[in-house]
């Protein structure tokens, strides 16, 4: 149960992330960021990886096969969602789609949605 608490919360915490960054305000709130390297493809690596890791992890490490390809549940939803919201800032004045942040999307849900995947289902047995 905590750690679907815990998920809904870092949810929520992206949700807010995201309102900055369309109002261009995730700089001041976070001025912290500036010194990570590779800032923006560093964090939406970290965000996205986490949130599918934290998501499969909720889900038990649910999965389906879909093309001999086994998709976490998890992932799934977590990029359905990064591709709606990077999509859309294509009609945004204060932000500009980057296919390096879907990249590094893709890359963090792969790989920590995978690890937060087979974690859940080794906790589910």
């Amino acid at each position: 149960m905590k750690i679907r608490l815990t998920t809904i919360s870092f949810a929520a915490f992206i949700l807010i992330v995201v309102v900055l960054a369309n109002t261009g305000l995730v700089y001041k709130v976070f001025p912290f960021i500036t010194v990570i390297p590779g800032q923006d493809k560093t964090g939406h690596f970290a965000l996205m990886g986490s949130m599918a890791f934290l998501a499969n992890l909720s889900l038990h490490g649910r999965w389906f096969e879909c093309c001999t390809v086994r998709l976490y549940l998890g992932s799934l939803i977590v990029l359905t969602c990064v591709v709606v919201e990077e999509s859309s800032q294509v009609f945004m004045a204060t932000r500009a789609f980057d296919p390096g942040d879907l990249a590094a999307d893709l890359l963090g849900i792969l790989i920590l949605g995978n690890i937060g995947g087979r974690m859940g289902q080794k906790q589910s047995r």
